[in-house]
């Protein structure tokens, strides 16, 4: 007899993949097949429970991939997985199973039941329906944050933006040097040459003036 059972995620429903196994085969190569289907790397514990109708776990059936597992497995001398037989543990058809992954994570997968159907000679198990993306097993890694400069960095960072460029064989003026000659100047602070010439003929009329006058007075 085949087994058909259909594996979903427990928080994500929409996503399942269905796989058939033969009665006859045990709960290791069931875990095997689940962790191709779902594209897991199949290195963390993995354990199967018997489940009432409302998906309530109840007694633990095997658990895989423990850490020193065939130790303690030889010291309390249970069956190793390769004996736990899917068939003992199916009570009725529409048996259900919970599958949970990776202790640190939980991920939880509710195995149930859908039909029995005749061997069709195929290599068993084997996936035969699938839906939806499954989860990434790891999240990715949260990057820090770029760090926050301080005011100084700031202002320095503005400054070089506002540097002027300049020229090979031209001479860089700075923000604070005084340009003298570059801005305009008002026309009544315009010294011109003319005014000179002008004001020098006054001054030497008055010196004529001034010295003909003494003269004519001593006389």
């Amino acid at each position: 007899m085949i087994y058909r059972f259909r594996i979903t995620y427990e928080d994500h429903e929409d996503v399942f993949r269905d796989i058939e196994i033969k009665s006859s085969q045990s709960f290791m190569e069931l875990h095997t097949a689940i962790q191709q289907a779902i594209a897991f790397d199949n290195s963390k514990q993995a354990t199967f429970h018997m489940s009432d109708d409302y998906w309530r776990r109840e007694e633990e059936i095997i658990s895989i991939n423990t850490s020193g597992e065939e130790k303690k497995r030889r010291d309390k001398k249970e069956e190793p997985p390769s004996k736990k037989i899917i068939s003992d543990h199916v009570n009725h058809p529409h048996q259900k199973f919970i599958y949970v992954f990776d202790p640190e994570k939980e991920w939880t997968f509710t195995v149930e039941l859908l039909k029995i159907i005749p061997d069709e000679k195929k290599e068993y198990p084997l996936c035969v329906k699938s839906a939806g993306t499954s989860p990434k097993q790891y999240k990715a890694t949260n990057l820090p944050p770029p760090p926050v400069e301080d005011d100084d960095d700031a202002i320095l960072n503005l400054k070089d933006e506002k540097e002027i460029i300049v020229e090979p064989g031209e001479e860089k003026i700075s923000d604070d040097d005084e340009v003298e000659g570059l801005l305009p100047l008002d026309d009544k602070e315009v010294d011109t040459g003319e005014e000179k010439e002008e004001g020098a003929e006054e001054e030497e009329e008055e010196g004529e003036s001034s010295e003909g006058f003494e003269e004519e007075d001593v006389e």
